[in-house]
């Protein structure tokens, strides 16, 4: 019997420990209060939320205002007196979110085959781990979807974008044998250009190819598969995003969607099911698609 390691809840916090943001009021005449973000050392994008209330004698309302900060540093909200003989009462809380929250995405939007091309690989979808012993086959939740490789591949970017988190947790002890999933494999995030994050999860922890901050082109290597056992080498990939919780819970304002990528393939367009073949393709057109004109000019020079 396989041997199991439970999965962990999915979270686009992934990436090395880091100090927070912190937000700061600076007070520059004592009457108006302005509102910085600092220490904003995530690659990427990240979402801030400013909840303004019980303003006395202020310029705004009382509301929460949603900012997408992409600097170390950000001015968020300048608070100026109505009057100004006087001075301004509030009250503020805070959070920040990784990522785009909402993102408009395109669903059909054609990745790169994040495995070698040219050999035809073992595709489909993988599932939250209980599902697999309490229920039936269609009733189990997809999360992502599984390229099953060999030893010594290279896994590659499946998209345009910039890695923003490298997990890379210490194993606690010896792994069972037959393990097919572990919470302690090593996964790259890449946030995409439409706000949706790529987790790739499974790579050979004394092999990455990436750093955090690092810009990657479809095709770019990002490192060597990885193995749960020792004998079996796959690669699995999600497409994640933040949402605003349609039912409004105070406790939990975000949530996280997935969606299923269709990929380009040596078979045509698919968008892999369970135990399909399909032969990944990398084209001129899936690479320059995001660049700028500027952009491609300087690949196609570096291409010739």
């Amino acid at each position: 019997m396989n041997r199991l390691i439970l999965l962990a809840a999915v979270l686009l916090t992934a990436g090395t420990a880091a100090a927070q943001p912190k937000m700061r009021v600076e007070r520059p005449d004592g009457k108006s209060a302005v509102f910085i973000l600092e220490n904003n050392q995530r690659p990427g994008t990240t979402t801030v939320y400013l909840k303004i209330k019980e303003t006395m004698n202020c310029n705004v309302s009382n509301e929460t205002r949603r900012y997408f900060v992409t600097a170390p540093t950000a001015r968020l909200l300048t608070l100026k007196p109505t009057d100004p003989t006087r001075g301004i009462g509030y009250n503020y809380s805070w959070y920040h979110v990784p990522g785009r929250v909402d993102p408009k995405f395109d669903s059909t939007f054609v990745y790169r085959m994040p495995c070698p091309t040219g050999r035809p690989v073992k595709v489909g979808r993988t599932t939250y781990v209980l599902d697999n012993y309490t229920k039936e086959r269609e009733d189990r939740q997809q999360l992502g979807t599984t390229f099953l490789l060999e030893k010594g591949d290279t896994i590659y970017a499946m998209r345009r974008g910039i890695v923003t988190g490298i997990e890379r947790p210490k194993p606690s002890a010896e792994r069972p044998a037959k393990t097919f999933f572990s919470t302690e494999s090593v996964n790259i995030t890449v946030e995409q250009p439409d706000g949706t994050m790529a987790w790739y999860v499974n790579f050979d922890p004394d092999h990455l190819l990436v750093e955090e901050g690092d810009h990657v082109l479809p095709g770019t290597p990002l490192g060597l598969v990885g193995s749960y056992d020792g004998e079996h080498y796959r690669i699995s990939v999600q497409l994640l995003w933040h949402a605003t919780n349609p039912d409004n819970d105070p406790k939990k304002p975000i949530v996280v969607r997935r969606y299923f990528p269709c990929f380009a393939t040596a078979e045509g367009v698919v968008k892999p099911e369970t135990r399909m073949i399909c032969t990944a393709v990398e084209t001129p057109e899936l690479v320059e698609r995001e660049m700028t004109k500027k952009e491609v000019k300087k690949y196609r020079e570096n291409h010739k």
